[in-house]
């Protein structure tokens, strides 16, 4: 990913996503369909990395939150493919080896659209800046950034920016990719990288795990034993969730993350609260119950589809440097995994045992994601990449990232720096004042993004 690029690795991890479909659905042993489970977690997690990653390198700053966010909302397309096909072979094919096969094979159409049209795409300019080909780079600036305008003002700025940012380094250098150190090196990669651990945590244990991979078991639970129509709530409960998370990634650009984050736990806390107490009163015998059991199913899958869905792998690439965003996505999808994994096995059992209890955890672990969020999570809704280097350097990044006059002076900084290069490339090493009115009229964009709508 840093060694070769974002887009050979995203084709890469898809089509060994392919091979690896293939492979399980064709298989009739055991050990190969667990060998081909294994070899796609494999080459999905080389996918799941880059692409992140991608969105959030060459999207512009003030359409971060829509380009990137709407990434990972088409989950739920894959996810209703998957709810609607299992529905379907469960109906037609109950007993054919065939009602086994064809969802496995159904997991080969999206990625192998990517290995058929990901070949069009153009390379990260980030990726480019940090191997030394920046003309590449401005290139790819002023054609997706400006509309093709080559002499845009901004486009310098912007590309000062990246290439301060990569001073010093060569991410094509082999060394350099195994090099886990960026990760910790500083206090403020290391703070980036606690909001990375926590945002893969939350992401995954905030109890839709537990709607999204076992709302049949569930339903069962409450008395809706019908195995069809358990599947079909779930492919309705996939289509509802995917409608709210793309809402949700139109409002992040205007709302901000943190905001959102905290109202989507407290809502989720709250949602999760109506179940419990819904799940307790069939248990106690209220067979009417059943029925707010599965409203609030939905109620948190809206929820938490709203703010979390667009920015769980987008928000932990946000908040990392250009050096370590691969390492992070990386250490994100690790700590995902394992969180995915202590859900799958803990969760029916739980369900089982301790019953409603099981939501109860939930509520109170959404109440403590909600203290996370409110005290150390950093808002970068309107702020490049670079600028958020400042925001980490601070003494208290999440109050610095929430401070206008913080984020007025980092831009001052960065405008009088910038000048004072393109002054200094021109053999002129006296004061930039002078231009510095011009300037800040260019880059408006930062808090006006009046200039760049037409983008």
């Amino acid at each position: 990913m840093d060694w070769k690029g974002r887009k050979p690795a995203i084709l890469l991890g898809c089509f060994g996503v392919v091979a690896a479909s293939v492979v399980t659905a064709a298989t009739s042993t055991k050990s190969a369909l667990i060998g081909g489970r294994w070899m796609l977690s494999f080459f999905a997690t080389i996918a799941c990395s880059a692409a992140p990653a991608y969105c959030v390198e060459v999207s512009p700053v003030h359409l971060r939150g829509k380009v990137a966010g709407l990434y990972n909302t088409l989950w739920y397309c894959g996810s209703i493919v998957a709810a609607f096909t299992t529905y379907g072979t469960n109906k037609h094919l109950p007993n054919s080896a065939n009602g086994f096969k064809i969802p496995l094979y159904c997991q080969t159409i999206f990625p192998g659209l990517v290995c058929i049209f990901g070949w069009l795409l153009p390379e990260s300019p980030r990726w480019l800046v940090g191997v030394g080909r920046e003309e590449e780079a401005r290139e790819f600036i002023a054609k997706y950034h400006f509309n093709g305008n080559r002499e845009h003002p901004l486009i310098d700025f912007e590309m000062s920016e990246i290439i301060e940012s990569f001073h010093g380094i060569n991410m094509s250098a082999p060394l350099e990719v195994l090099d886990l150190r960026p990760l910790f090196r500083k206090r403020s990669d290391r703070y980036r990288l606690g909001l990375v651990i926590a945002m893969a945590w939350f992401g995954q244990f905030s109890g839709n795990n537990v709607c999204s991979y076992y709302l049949p078991t569930m339903l069962t639970s409450v008395g809706m034993k019908s195995v069809s129509v358990n599947v079909l709530m779930n492919g309705v409960y996939s289509i509802v969730s995917w409608v709210a998370s793309i809402i949700g990634s139109f409002c992040h650009d205007k709302v901000g993350r943190r905001k959102m984050f905290m109202i989507s736990t407290l809502g989720a806390a709250l949602a999760l609260s109506g179940l419990a107490i819904c799940t307790a009163r069939y248990q106690a015998g209220s067979k009417g119950a059943s029925k707010g059991t599965l409203v609030f199913i939905y109620l948190f899958g809206v929820i938490f589809s709203f703010a979390f869905t667009p920015m769980q792998p987008i928000y932990p690439s946000e908040v990392s440097t250009n050096l370590m965003r691969s390492k992070a996505q990386l250490v994100n999808n690790v700590v995902a995994g394992v969180a995915q994994f202590v859900n799958q096995f803990a969760a029916p059992k739980a369900m089982k045992n301790i019953k409603y209890w099981f939501y109860v955890f939930y509520v109170f672990f959404d109440i403590f994601e909600f203290i996370i969020v409110y005290f150390f999570f950093v808002e970068t809704k309107g702020k490049t990449l670079e600028e958020l280097a400042a925001v980490f350097e601070a003494p208290n990044p999440r109050k610095a990232s929430t401070d206008p006059v913080f984020a007025a002076q980092v831009r001052e900084q960065i405008l009088r720096d910038n000048n004072q290069r393109q002054l200094e490339a021109m053999g002129i090493k006296n004061s930039v004042t002078n231009n510095m009115d011009d300037v800040k009229a260019n880059v408006n964009h930062v808090e006006k993004v009046s200039d760049l709508e037409s983008v």
